[in-house]
């Protein structure tokens, strides 16, 4: 009987620990991805506004703020202050697995744009 309770307890400590691990890491993610926009967008100001690359910028620009947008907060996170941002602050229902995923997913589209900003900066020296 000692047995079974010990293994209950320990079970669902370990269960806390995994659900623990997986909003740390997404509250680190998140926090990584607000370091990783401000480069982001530094990056994009250094492209010169030339005809050829204007389509481009806009284009970026545009997913840029759509990123934003879709962008969810983190319970618990308080590392970084990033409230300046036009993300969403609604609390939805997703578990702390989920929750990794959807930062992981995010944090892909942003690496995404950057490389194509690095392209086009990669580009404009060429000419």
């Amino acid at each position: 009987m000692k047995l079974i309770l010990f293994s209950l307890i320990a079970g669902g400590l370990l269960a806390c620990t995994k659900k623990n691990t997986a909003l740390e890491k997404a509250g680190f993610l998140h926090n990584e991805m607000f370091l990783m926009l401000e480069e982001v967008e530094k990056e994009l100001s250094l492209l010169s506004p030339t005809k050829p690359l204007q389509d481009s910028m806009v284009q970026i620009k545009k997913e840029i703020e759509e990123w934003k947008a879709s962008v969810i907060e983190v319970p618990g996170n308080t590392e970084v202050d990033h409230d300046h941002h036009a993300h969403s602050h609604e609390k939805l229902n997703l578990t702390d697995d989920e929750l990794l995923a959807v930062q992981l997913e995010l944090k892909n589209e942003l690496e995404k744009i950057q490389q194509r900003i690095k392209k086009l900066l990669q580009h404009e020296k060429s000419l």
